[in-house]
């Protein structure tokens, strides 16, 4: 790619070009948080376009200029990703979003001449049920947005609408969900591995320091005496036990409820032995639940086929076989990094 074309849009939207002179251009696009960009240009450039507000626009890249500065190499320009617009905007009552209608809706309502519409990429996704309502008395759209994309694994794509040939009234934020390409047998399928040469800087950790498989709980009695129960799976040398103090969750005694008369209303029988062992076992399985092998991995990816085969927020597969490695990752974030002397391209999973 040239870092010649880099199309520009003024504050207003009326007038478009492209900045030359460029020295160099990076973008950090990112799946459901807003992406950032670095524009670096020399002296002798137009400078129509030199002001904060104005868009960019380079290959299915969008920012705003946020930040000028000028060096002694000439200026860089600074800004985010389109979302980041509507931050600017907010409302002053109650919302309640169960869906992405709802909070387009609730957006259109506090518009107020802004120029930055909001809907979802497709009509099944319009009035498909959150994981949960997310409710609001007054607020700030974007942070809203921003913390129902990352909940709810959604992410938001920026373009310049575009009317009649003219360069757009609007900016459009569409709100969209990732696609599953990670299954083997699908012709779809996107995975990457060493064998195919298109994996690089891959990290995987297993931590199991907080894994364990034996739990002793530790309860009192009535009497005054201590009783263990033993939760986990059989010995072995390689068994990792805790131990688990839940003295403090004695055995209950029998106990009365006595009402303003002394006359009693209720009566707590006494628990028996068995009820508490029951009671203690369940200590120790939710605290094995709790003890869990950690896995992580991070990588990046040679990033051809991105914008065709998949994009951000998809689903895609990682292969290794001869470290037995198999997993589902998320396209998470995707670099453009232009200088004189090359381009070169990531996907961060």
């Amino acid at each position: 790619m040239s870092l010649k074309i880099i199309k520009v849009f003024s504050v207003d939207y009326n007038k478009t070009g492209m900045f030359t002179n460029v020295t160099g251009f990076s973008s950090h696009e990112k799946f459901s948080e807003r992406g950032t960009f670095t524009l670096s240009l020399g002296f002798q450039t137009d400078d129509t376009f030199l002001k904060i507000g104005t868009i960019i626009n380079v290959e299915d890249f969008y920012g705003i200029v946020e930040k000028v500065t000028v060096n002694n190499d000439g200026y860089i320009l600074n800004g985010y990703t389109l979302e980041r617009m509507i931050y600017n905007r907010c409302h002053y009552k109650y919302y309640k979003y169960t869906c992405p209608k709802d909070f387009c809706e609730a957006y259109e309502e506090n518009r107020r001449n802004s120029k930055v519409l909001i809907s979802t990429d497709s009509s099944d996704l319009w009035e498909k049920p959150f994981s949960k309502p997310y409710e609001y008395d007054g607020g700030n759209f974007y942070n809203e947005l921003m913390e129902i994309c990352k909940a709810e694994g959604l992410g938001v794509k920026s373009r310049i609408l575009q009317y009649g040939g003219e360069v757009g009234l609007a900016v459009g934020l569409s709100i969209y969900k990732g696609e599953d390409l990670s299954i083997s047998t699908s012709e779809d399928c996107v995975f990457f591995s060493p064998d195919r040469k298109n994996m690089k800087d891959a990290e995987i950790k297993v931590d199991v320091a907080n894994k364990k498989d034996v739990c002793f709980v530790r309860g009192k009695c009535i009497d005054g005496s201590y009783l263990i129960v033993r939760v986990g799976a059989d010995e072995s040398p390689s068994t990792r036990e805790m131990f688990l103090d839940k003295t403090n969750e004695e055995q209950r005694q029998a106990s009365e409820t006595k009402d303003e008369n002394s006359n009693v209303v209720y009566r707590t029988p006494e628990e028996t032995l068995a009820d508490y062992k029951i009671r203690l076992y369940n200590f120790g399985v939710d605290a094995l639940n709790s003890s869990k092998i950690v896995e992580s991995a991070t990588m990046s990816v040679v990033a051809t086929g991105y914008g065709e085969k998949y994009r951000l927020g998809d689903l895609v597969r990682c292969q290794d076989k001869k470290i037995g490695l198999d997993v589902v990752m998320t396209v998470k974030q995707y670099d453009i990094e232009i200088d004189r002397n090359g381009d070169n391209r990531y996907v961060r999973l």
